[in-house]
Order: structure tokens, then C-alpha cells, then sequence
């Protein structure tokens, strides 16, 4: 006889039949709430310094992603201005991202991918992957790699449209 069984009106036999009837059931199922009134305070897998890892990683690539998104736009635009003076400003503003924006956002996604490497082992360990499709490191790098194209193909546009 099970622990269940001892401190119930009705036993796990009662219902371990191929259709128990309704009253069984519900005297069973309310007899669980009698042994186990409360839901334990923390998952059994929870690890804290995973969970924070976690919401790290996750405010991170958030940022990034939305970051990405921002200049693939950007980096799409080929409605270029009429003026030499405009064109030069915007060859200027190309350089100043590849040379000032890049840098630290590559450093964050260098980060991304170490932290995501990391939290791979705990997400094993409890059999899930717990993260936005967006958010996963793969999409990130595949993203990022779009975005220097797009703006190695726009400042080659911005450079034909000046020598024009």
C-alpha cells in the first residue's frame, strides 16, 4: 500500500482500473492534496546562477537583435541624396558605423555566444531550451553576419554613387 493509500478513503486499486468511476477519482485526487497541500518553493532543477545567466543572455541579445534589426534598415535604404556634399556625409556616416557602432556590438555578441555556450549545459541538464527562437544564438550570428553584408553592399553603393 502506498503512503497515498494510508492517509485516504479510497486506494490507488480503487482507481487503477481501466474506467474508475467519477466518485473514486475525485476522492482519490482530492486525498493528493491532502499529502501534498503545498507545490515545493523551487523547481528541484532550479539553479539561480543559471536563471541569472539566463536574464543576462536574454536582455543582452534583446538588445542586439532589436539593434540588428534597426541597421539591417538601414543598411537596405539605397535612396541615396542628390548632392556630392550629402553623399560624402553619408560615406562618413558609413565608415563612423563600421569603425564606432561595430566594434562594442561585436563585443557584445562575442559575449552573447560565451554566455549562450555556457547556459547549453543547463539547458541539457534540464532538457529544455528555454529562450525566444530570436533570441538564440544561431539566428543572432546569422543576423549579424547579414547586417556586415548589407552594409559592405551599401557603402560599395555609396562609393559607386560618389564616383558617378
Amino acid at each position: 500500500m502506498c503512503d497515498l493509500c494510508k492517509n485516504s478513503f479510497v486506494s490507488c486499486t480503487d482507481v487503477d482500473t481501466p474506467e474508475p468511476d467519477e466518485k473514486s477519482l475525485i476522492t482519490y485526487i482530492s486525498s493528493l492534496y491532502d499529502v501534498f497541500p503545498e507545490p515545493p518553493a523551487i523547481h528541484p532543477l532550479y539553479d539561480a546562477e543559471a536563471q541569472r545567466r539566463s536574464a543576462e543572455y536574454r536582455e543582452l541579445a534583446t538588445s542586439l537583435h532589436m539593434w540588428i534589426r534597426e541597421k539591417m534598415a538601414l543598411m537596405q535604404e539605397r535612396s541615396f541624396p542628390p548632392t556630392l556634399i550629402e553623399m560624402k556625409k553619408l560615406a562618413a556616416d558609413s565608415t563612423k558605423f563600421k569603425n564606432e557602432e561595430v566594434p562594442p556590438r561585436y563585443r557584445d555578441k562575442q559575449r552573447l555566444t560565451y554566455i549562450f555556450r555556457d547556459l547549453q549545459k543547463y539547458f541539457e541538464a534540464v532538457g529544455e531550451v528555454d529562450m525566444e527562437p530570436e533570441l538564440h544564438i544561431d539566428v543572432i550570428e546569422k543576423n549579424w553576419n547579414r547586417l556586415i553584408m548589407l552594409h559592405q553592399e551599401r557603402e560599395q553603393a555609396i562609393i559607386d554613387e560618389i564616383k558617378r
